[in-house]
């Protein structure tokens, strides 16, 4: 319990430095005409909390007992993948939201954020003993 906690929060920390530090410096790129003047703070913690509940949830599961920093990268990118790509899909067929070459970008930031959290993980956990 002691290292999932400790994973979940190292996930929590650099998936709110990373998206915090990509957002404000692509703000003007990534900027909708319907866009919230004042973000919904809350939700966008939860979105947090929830990434890396299940990535520090998921991850010893699927861990193969091979290399920390190759599993724990590869893992984070299908994360990072699999939490953004679907729903940035569905608000691109449902809203006036531009599937243009930012999407791309954040798309590949949130794969590569992905597998900093799964480095971040993979080395909170460490190996397994068996």
């Amino acid at each position: 319990m002691k290292k999932f906690l400790a994973a979940f929060i190292t996930c929590f920390l650099i998936s709110n430095v990373l998206t915090i530090v990509w957002y404000t410096a692509t703000a003007d790129a990534n900027s909708v005409p319907f866009k919230r003047e004042q973000p919904d703070y809350l939700l966008l913690q939860l979105n947090h909390i929830v990434f890396a509940f299940i990535l520090a949830y998921i991850y010893p599961i699927g861990y193969k007992g091979g290399s920390l920093l190759k599993e724990g990268f590869c893992f984070g990118v299908l994360m990072g993948i699999l939490m953004f790509l679907p729903t940035g899909l569905v608000v691109r067929g449902i809203w006036e939201v531009p599937a243009n070459l930012m999407f791309v970008f954040n798309t590949i930031f949130h794969a590569l954020a992905g597998g900093v959290c799964g480095v971040g993980i993979a080395f909170t956990y460490g190996k397994k003993t068996e």
